[in-house]
């Protein structure tokens, strides 16, 4: 990024707190941890999770826990790569962040006609924040734009996860229902058609190759995917995911939460907007990990 951002000493504790009560996928159904190796595990996703300094900003790179091979600005050096520093959103920095405000109804994209609409103006948005855009190739989250606001988790098993990791019911019922109402009648005005993960990609490549990736893949059935675990990461703090898949040999998904709640304040205009902006983005993050993970899936923090 050009700062430098010094290491954090602290060792974070870690340990799961959930399991995910929904999946349609395959992703992590045979990569459960128990005993030593479960210890293990969480140990070392508290080692690599390292401290941002407040008002610096990182680009938010995808969700998806396979290592980073390459960028698109030509660097390659392993070395390189194991010292990215970057935030994780589900689909990258702008995808994730539009498809919160638009479930929210955000005043500052009122009057966009579509998705890729809404996504330029959220990409000039963060832009001015200081935020850049991130994504990389063969991206679940940007293949599955509609299908994860088409077929979202169930919203009692919604409810259960919220309420797995600490919120309750009676607080995110109202705005989760609020939520799934605006997306509906954006599925029925066709909003979300004119999506293409290519302009997504071509988009990315052309504005920031220096944070679109080439991620390792596999001829499995899951594509290299091979999770055991989903990491809420702590604080204002990024998940150093190449240095922890080299010194472990496993994978973690990772979502930074934290630090995309103060992106939705920014983008939001009202207390009410940012705080649903925020309850959208861990919607869209658990839709869209829907298709992808086996239910199940170890929940950590």
């Amino acid at each position: 990024m050009g700062e430098e951002i010094a290491m954090q000493q602290e060792i974070l504790e870690v340990s799961q707190v959930a399991s995910l009560p929904f999946g349609v996928g395959n992703v992590g159904a045979d990569r459960h941890l128990v005993g030593a190796e479960k210890t293990a595990y969480a140990a070392a996703l508290g080692r690599h999770q390292h401290e941002v300094p407040a008002g610096l900003w990182l680009p938010f790179d995808c969700m998806d826990e396979r290592e980073i091979l390459s960028l698109a600005d030509g660097t390659s050096d392993p070395t390189i790569l194991m010292q990215r520093r970057a935030f994780q959103n589900a689909g990258g920095t702008v995808l994730g962040f539009t498809k919160a405000a638009v479930a929210a109804d955000a005043a500052y994209l009122r009057g966009t006609k579509n998705i890729r609409e809404a996504y330029e103006k959220t990409y000039e948005v963060v832009l001015g924040f200081g935020i850049p855009d991130a994504a990389h190739d063969g991206c679940g989250a940007s293949a599955l734009v509609q299908k994860s606001v088409n077929e979202p988790v169930d919203l009692a098993v919604a409810l259960q996860t919220f309420a797995a990791l600490g919120a309750s019911e009676e607080t995110v019922r109202g705005p989760l229902e609020k939520l799934a109402a605006n997306k509906k009648q954006r599925l029925e005005a066709g909003f979300y058609e004119s999506w293409d993960p290519a302009w997504h990609k071509e988009f990315v490549m052309a504005r920031n190759p220096e944070n679109f990736s080439t991620l390792r893949t596999e001829g499995d059935d899951v594509k290299g995917h091979h999770a055991s675990g989903l990491l809420l990461v702590s604080g204002r703090n990024y998940f150093s995911k190449n240095a922890f898949i080299a010194e472990t040999g496993r994978q973690a998904f990772a979502l930074t939460l934290d630090a995309a709640d103060e992106v939705a304040h920014m983008l939001g205009v009202s207390d009410q907007e940012r705080a649903l902006i925020s309850l959208a983005l861990r919607d869209d993050s658990f839709n869209v990990a829907n298709h992808i993970v086996a239910q199940g899936l170890e929940t950590y923090a």
